[in-house]
């Protein structure tokens, strides 16, 4: 059982409650700007020529055509 006495809370006023409810809003709404921010600059970025997949499909070509070749030159 718990006996020891728990200090007691204080009591926030309503007005800074009210306060930190439109300090918490104005964060989200600067939160979601952000991200928008954030999508548009991802849009805007150049796409890569090649990427990662396309060179990784070309090494399997080239090691698959030299394993066909090393197959026949004896």
């Amino acid at each position: 059982m718990d006996l020891e006495k728990r200090p007691e809370t204080s009591i926030v006023p309503k007005e800074e409650v009210d306060e930190l409810k439109k300090q918490v809003e104005v964060l989200q709404e600067a939160v979601e700007h952000l991200h928008m921010e954030l999508q548009e600059a991802k849009l805007d970025q150049p796409k890569p020529i090649i990427t990662s997949d396309m060179v990784g499909q070309i090494g399997g070509l080239i090691l698959g055509a030299l394993a066909i070749i090393g197959i026949f030159w004896l």
